[in-house]
């Protein structure tokens, strides 16, 4: 009974085996899956948009295969070409019109990738393509001042328009002119030089001008230039011996010392009889000279209502040449150079941009000058 069940059983599975080859002969693609290929290829750009400027496009590769960009008409790319994983630079150049416009690049692989379909497993090539928009310049129209106030000496005057559309400078007052100087670096900065007399009367003069822009989305600018009245004011300081300071509490004159000795250290001072013009600084009198260390600054008096117009040098107590200048807080005004034989007096016509502090130094040695300062009002 045993062997018999046996003899069954082999009989059964010899038939299933003969069906199942009898199936896969007659469908032989059958049940069969497409192998992947695990290659990738994926892409993502930084940006889609930029200002008129200009900018970089970062693009990210992210791939194991080569792949091949066209960056289009207009933009420059880091590389063209690669394979694998990359960060490609894409730059984006400047608009200079007024108008948006758009750029295309593309980036592909011809090679076989996986996809997401268990119908189809992988497929061959892929192409990403992107638009980069880029908006227009925006119109610019402005001056850095439309109100200028000048010394009655000055005879010019300068006002910085920023535009990167057309406009016109019409002068409306007589013996006022107007030239324009473009930015050498700079395409819309453009300088408005006006020039006009010094004035020589007791009375404030007011010039005008008028800028205006070749677009209505802006309003004409009026430039107020304003020009005080003649008003000097002297201040003599050829004798070092009317100088005072603050010793404890008690007006002193500096110590007369010699060449080499000690200054006063970094102290307020003025002339005897005229406290209201302050001088701070390192000094000393040396033979009735104002004396300071090389490159030592002197801070000159900043008088309200006026502006330093020069520094006359009427005697250098050294030898040999010595070279004064007048400084503001980040540049040279003018500078003149003399030594103890040098006859008449050596004049610093000092730039009158502003009212800002004012600074007598020797830059080639000890000062040991003696100087007259010319200030004329601005209000």
């Amino acid at each position: 009974m045993r062997a018999f069940d046996n003899t069954k059983y082999a009989l059964v599975l010899l038939a299933a085996c003969v069906l199942a080859a009898s199936c896969t002969k007659d469908n032989s693609k059958a049940g069969t899956i497409k192998a992947k290929s695990c290659n990738y290829f994926e892409v993502t750009p930084s940006t889609s948009s930029v200002t008129a400027d200009g900018d970089t496009v970062l693009l990210d590769v992210n791939a194991n295969v080569l792949w091949t960009l066209n960056p289009g008409e207009g933009l420059v790319a880091s590389q063209t070409s690669g394979e694998g994983k990359a960060c490609v630079l894409i730059e984006v150049p400047q608009n200079t019109t007024f108008d948006p416009r758009n750029f295309s690049y593309s980036i592909s692989t011809e090679a076989e990738l996986d996809v997401d379909d268990p119908k189809k497993w992988t497929e061959f090539g892929r192409t990403y393509s992107y638009v980069v928009s880029q908006r227009g310049m925006e119109k610019k129209f402005s001056v850095d001042k439309d109100s200028v106030y000048v010394a009655s000496a000055a005879v010019s005057a300068r006002v910085a328009l920023t535009a990167n559309i057309a406009f016109g400078v019409s002068c409306k007052s007589e013996e006022l002119s107007c030239t324009v100087q473009d930015d050498a670096l700079n395409p819309f900065l453009h300088y408005l030089d006006f020039s006009f007399p010094a004035n020589v009367t007791e009375d404030v003069l007011i010039y005008k001008a008028v800028v205006t822009p070749s677009s209505e989305s802006f309003e004409p600018v009026t430039i107020v230039i304003r020009q005080s009245a003649f008003r000097k004011l002297v201040i003599d300081c050829t004798n070092a011996a009317n100088f005072r300071y603050d010793k404890a509490g008690t007006p002193t004159a500096f110590p007369t010392t010699n060449h080499g000795k000690l200054f006063v250290e970094d102290v307020d001072f003025w002339l005897s009889g005229k406290e209201e013009y302050v001088f701070h600084g390192s000094v000393k009198n040396w033979s009735n000279t104002l004396n300071a260390a090389s490159n030592s600054k002197v801070k000159l008096p900043t008088i309200p209502g006026f502006i330093l117009s020069s520094v006359n040098v009427t005697l250098s107590y050294a030898s040999y040449n010595r070279t004064y200048e007048v400084y503001d807080e980040t540049k040279s005004l003018g500078k003149c150079s003399r030594s103890k034989t040098t006859s008449g007096s050596t004049v610093i016509d000092v730039e009158a941009s502003d009212d800002a502090d004012r600074y007598f130094v020797c830059t080639n040695g000890e000062m040991c000058a003696k100087f007259i300062l010319t200030y004329y009002s601005i209000d």
